[in-house]
């Protein structure tokens, strides 16, 4: 179309326009226009009809839906613009109460999936509980996408509704995927007493999510005898030190401990170890005297360092002793893991008793270290026994780097790629 052809046309819609404003109804005019698509003249009208009566709901849909229509046609840079005076007028009908209520309606049924969503948009803004019978029979219409439906359930969570933790239950019994776990992270937040029964079956779930957001509720609402149940799930979700935060600390070590000790789950057990170690590390009144030193001694040679530097830190606590180095670990995997075993110096009035735990270069390192065994660990012992009062204060120190070479020179080869100690270091001057 010529741009004479564009500017004719455009003159002949205002003179359309101009003459419906003499005789006939704004609302009706703006209708018109907007079916012909003219949505930049419909929200002319509608503005002129607003300036004379603002409280006029239907005026106010109409121009909604103008500014969004408009916009799914416009140039990129003027879409966001006109979204948000769209928003405004989907705002301004949820405070208008009954006439207001009557055109969200029509917008969250819409056939247009652009004003169902900022319909929901607006009212996440400005709650209103009179259109809450749309949302929840939203929920179950499959005609809506799992990720609308998702939507419409956040929407519905706002909106304060008497039966709502009832519509989570029915949701989380019969639905599945997306919906079901937008449900449960939901329902760990809401849940009253009458749904814990409700949650604890839910545990079980296949779905970690669901398991998991269930598993909070129980922990929020249940008691001890759920602590069982609580760590299986712990050990099988993320999120494990949020959801054991609130137990009792004793109790939830013992359960830790027997998967440690159950080998017939790996990665359970593994996940077990580190968190009865976090557990000892954030928790000052988490008692380790209660566990058994045998079942993390037969781990402290663990080829995994990570695994051996846990499992002698929890014996050290188990013992007493307080833990002053932690671990260093590699930042790459290596192929094996050699334990020099404990070594106790006295230097002055410092006692250190400390684990080097070697890391390898390659398999056949290991023979040479075990042959080796008597000499590397008396350059150990002479390398602590040497540490500062200052260095003993602040854990091993780096001049690592100084023991490294002497073990490789005894060795005659690089085959000790880096160190990383377990162990305590105790200060006691005497009086």
């Amino acid at each position: 179309m010529s741009f004479l052809s564009k500017l004719f046309l455009a003159a002949v819609v205002l003179a359309v326009v101009l003459s419906f404003s003499a005789f006939g109804d704004p609302i009706d005019i703006a209708r018109e226009l907007l079916d012909i698509t003219d949505f930049d003249n419909a929200a002319e009208v509608l503005r002129g009809q607003l300036a004379q009566e603002p409280r006029n709901a239907e005026a106010h849909y109409l121009l909604a839906v103008s500014y969004l229509k408009w916009a799914e046609v416009a140039d990129l840079s003027r879409r966001s613009e006109l979204m948000d005076r769209a928003m405004i007028q989907l705002g301004t009908l949820t405070h208008l109460e009954k006439p207001g209520e009557k055109y969200l309606r029509t917008v969250l049924t819409s056939k247009e999936k652009i004003l169902r969503r900022h319909g929901r948009q607006a009212l996440r803004k400005n709650p209103s509980k009179g259109v809450d019978d749309v949302l929840k029979d939203q929920l179950f219409e499959e005609a809506l996408n799992p990720l609308e439906r998702a939507d419409v359930l956040r929407t519905l969570s706002l909106l304060g509704s008497p039966d709502f933790e009832t519509v989570l239950v029915r949701v989380l019994e019969g639905s599945e995927g997306l919906l079901r776990r937008e449900a449960a992270r939901i329902f760990s937040r809401v849940a009253t007493d009458k749904s814990l029964e409700t949650a604890r079956q839910l545990m079980e779930d296949a779905d970690v999510t669901i398991a998991r957001e269930c598993a909070r509720v129980v922990a929020r609402l249940g008691n001890a005898d759920d602590t069982e149940a609580l760590v299986d799930v712990a050990l099988r979700t993320t999120g494990s030190m949020r959801l054991l935060a609130s137990l009792p600390p004793e109790s939830v070590l013992v359960n830790l401990s027997r998967h440690v000790e159950s080998s017939q789950n790996p990665q359970a057990s593994n996940k077990a170890l580190f968190l009865i170690r976090q557990i000892g590390r954030e928790n000052s009144e988490a008692r380790f005297d209660s566990l058994s030193a045998s079942v993390f001694e037969s781990i402290m040679g663990d080829t995994d360092p990570q695994v051996a530097a846990a499992a002698s830190e929890i014996v050290s606590r188990i013992e007493g002793r307080e833990v002053r180095i932690q671990a260093r670990l590699p930042t790459e995997e290596l192929s094996r893991i050699f334990n020099l075993g404990e070594i106790q110096v006295a230097r002055g009035d410092a006692q250190v008793t400390t684990t080097p735990i070697l890391n390898l270069s390659n398999e056949s390192a290991r023979e040479t270290v075990l042959e080796n065994q008597d000499p590397l660990r008396k350059i150990a012992e002479k390398f602590v026994a040497g540490l500062t009062e200052e260095q003993i204060e602040e854990g091993i120190p780096s001049a690592e780097e100084k023991l490294i070479e002497g073990l490789n020179l005894a060795l005659g080869g690089e085959f000790v790629r880096s160190v990383h100690w377990v162990g305590t270091v105790q200060s006691e001057t005497s009086g």
